[in-house]
């Protein structure tokens, strides 16, 4: 006859249960890393997709016979449309809030430059608000630019 106290034991020192409790602590952490990292992800886009407009409007305010700035500020506006209307990676007030900055049209160097706010994510707005990266709103502003010549120097 089995006395039950030693099945007791035995059930006391088994590990079956060691993953529920880890699944539970390691949810939240790795959703809390994600998200850490997400945040880097959107602005990285933001950041390459302004870059190449401005490289793009460069070449074309640099060429002779450039003389428009509103077509160039709308052919940026045209190459930006492929940043989502979402806030967290432009926010879109009404019109075109994209800040386009047209210099040297038709002259030997042209220079671009985008600005744009975004709304950042929950955890990180804390952090740039302690070091004081937000502006007024809580809204995270980055700024993308170029300068090219029309015609290189050893020509």
């Amino acid at each position: 006859m089995r006395f039950p106290i030693k099945n007791m034991a035995k059930k006391i020192r088994d590990t079956a249960g060691q993953a529920t409790v880890e699944a539970a602590f390691m949810i939240p952490v790795l959703l809390t890393v994600v998200l850490l990292l997400i945040q880097p992800a959107i602005v990285c886009y933001d950041l390459v997709v302004m870059k190449s407009a401005c490289a793009e409007a460069c070449r074309l305010a640099s060429e002779p016979g450039s003389n428009d700035a509103a077509y160039i500020q709308d052919f940026v506006k045209r190459k930006l449309s492929a940043v989502p209307q979402a806030e967290i990676f432009h926010i879109h007030d009404g019109g075109c809030s994209w800040d386009v900055k047209v210099d040297g049209i038709g002259n030997k160097t042209a220079a671009v430059t985008v600005k744009n706010k975004l709304k950042v994510l929950p955890l990180i707005d804390v952090g740039l608000h302690a070091f004081g990266a937000l502006g007024s709103n809580g809204e995270l502003e980055i700024q993308a630019s170029s300068t090219q010549t029309s015609q290189p120097g050893w020509v």
